[in-house]
């Protein structure tokens, strides 16, 4: 995980930054997963990871969503194991592109690899910005930009916008943004340096160390 090179902490921020940092004081946290994946095989399967996360000594676990779906998942998910798991929602940069995709394009440079369907992505902003206003996420996340699903200007650009708007509902929330980044990652850090990003995690970072200073 790499952390943004961020402006000084201030206000919200460092009150949001003080609170999670209080909270996770009392053991080890895991900051990124998807328990709400299909090889966890359903509520069974993802209860008793959640039942092996506890005996390993993790006291938190934050839960990623990437599109409408999953995000609801996570907030079910995380709702039946509260002592220990705390949601984070986002939109993943393949699905932040999704109502920008050419089937035949897509199905010619990725193959193998599954179409994702589309959304009413504003929608989806709306809901994510709601629950961030109830105060009951850990976190904005995944969110970021990938060069292999944005492999056009059309779509890396759908990918940005997406960012953008997932950026400021972080920075009005004081919530940090966990950020998936892969031959983007320079224009990721201009994006955050932008949108005024305090609180940032790069679970994925294939950039050079340069970009961190």
């Amino acid at each position: 995980t790499a952390l943004a090179k961020a402006p000084r902490r201030g206000g919200a921020a460092a009150a949001a930054a003080a609170a999670v940092a209080a909270e996770a004081s009392v053991g080890y946290v895991d900051v990124h997963c998807h328990l709400t994946h299909r090889a966890f095989e359903g509520p069974a399967g993802q209860d008793a990871a959640v039942a092996r996360a506890r005996a390993a000594g993790l006291s938190r676990v934050v839960v990623n969503g990437m599109e409408p779906r999953s995000n609801r998942d996570v907030l079910a998910l995380c709702a039946r194991h509260q002592d220990v798991l705390r949601p984070a929602l986002g939109i993943y940069p393949l699905n932040a592109c999704a109502n920008q995709i050419d089937s035949a394009e897509f199905m010619s440079r990725l193959a193998g690899m599954a179409l994702p369907e589309a959304f009413d992505v504003a929608e989806e902003l709306a809901f994510i910005e709601e629950a961030a206003a109830s105060g009951s996420l850990a976190a904005i996340g995944e969110a970021g930009m990938d060069k292999m699903y944005g492999f056009n200007d059309r779509l890396f650009g759908a990918q940005e916008e997406v960012l953008r708007e997932l950026c400021r509902i972080a920075r009005r929330h004081s919530l940090p943004i966990i950020l998936h980044t892969r031959g983007a990652e320079a224009k990721v850090f201009e994006v955050l340096q932008e949108e005024r990003v305090e609180l940032a995690d790069f679970h994925c970072f294939m950039g050079g160390i340069q970009l961190l200073y």
